[in-house]
């Protein structure tokens, strides 16, 4: 090893000083030294100022280490120095390892930084999430098909205007309804893209989402009960005949064959 590593003047500044030296020679520059090294700009910083004690004597090793590879000095001799010139202070058991003593402020706050950067993040996640559930209703209805506890836990109003269990009464204008009678065959028609829930009987629901164009046939013993998400959007055939429109623009909800 050169004798110019060995530092004579008895400071941790002087060898901090040695550091920037010989990084200098080297042609780099802080920043290429931390790509190089792996080490935050700011340790080196530290180190090349002579603040080791700003540093877990570990730390402080271990960085000392790694920059004498990358500068082509001999680490053991570096060490060495840095063992010499801190006078063998870091093993004493009087200096407490306090975080403070030996971490400076810009190491926590980049930390804190950076989880306050993941928090964000998710508080925006969460808000997205939130808004599609509550103001979506095809991404509520997908939602709650697999989670059904969400349904019941929610108290945000949707817009159904009433439980699948209650059978709602079509707007005159838009269906003019046929004399009741038990089951028989629906066809759905849309028009334009929206989706439906339809319940055969005692049969569970099924999710159907339509294209403009697309229709779908239901065959039911006793009753069909259907939510559309805009009545606008589907036409409906009972048995034959041609209904129309479901109802109104927006979402509703209908048993068939409907009452009066």
């Amino acid at each position: 090893m050169p004798d110019k590593t060995h530092i004579e003047s008895p400071s941790l500044e002087s060898l901090g000083q040695f550091l920037l030296e010989e990084r200098e020679k080297a042609g780099l520059t802080r920043s290429d030294l931390a790509s190089k090294t792996r080490i935050a700009i700011d340790q080196i910083a530290k180190m090349e100022e002579g603040r080791f004690t700003h540093l877990p004597p570990v730390y402080a090793r271990g960085f000392l280490k790694t920059l004498a590879w990358a500068l082509n000095l001999d680490p053991e001799v570096m060490l060495s120095e840095y063992r010499r010139l801190s006078g063998n202070k870091e093993n004493d058991p009087a200096r407490p390892l306090h975080p403070k003593k030996y971490v400076d402020a810009d190491i926590i706050d980049e930390g804190g930084s950076n989880l306050g950067l993941s928090l964000l993040l998710i508080a925006v996640i969460f808000g997205i999430v939130a808004g599609l559930y509550f103001f979506n209703p095809v991404f509520r209805q997908l939602v709650t098909g697999y989670l059904p506890f969400l349904e019941k836990s929610s108290s945000q109003p949707t817009q159904s205007a009433a439980p699948l269990n209650q059978t709602l009464v079509a707007p005159a204008a838009a269906v003019s309804p046929p004399q009741p009678q038990n089951g028989g065959r629906l066809t759905l028609r849309a028009v334009k893209a929206t989706w439906s829930q339809v319940q055969v009987d005692s049969e569970g629901l099924k999710f159907v989402y339509f294209q403009p164009g697309q229709s779908q046939s239901f065959e039911s013993q006793k009753s069909i009960k259907v939510i559309a998400g805009d009545g606008q959007a589907l036409k409906a055939e009972w048995n034959g005949q041609d209904l129309g429109f479901l109802g109104p623009q927006g979402t509703l909800e209908l048993a068939f064959p409907l009452n009066r």
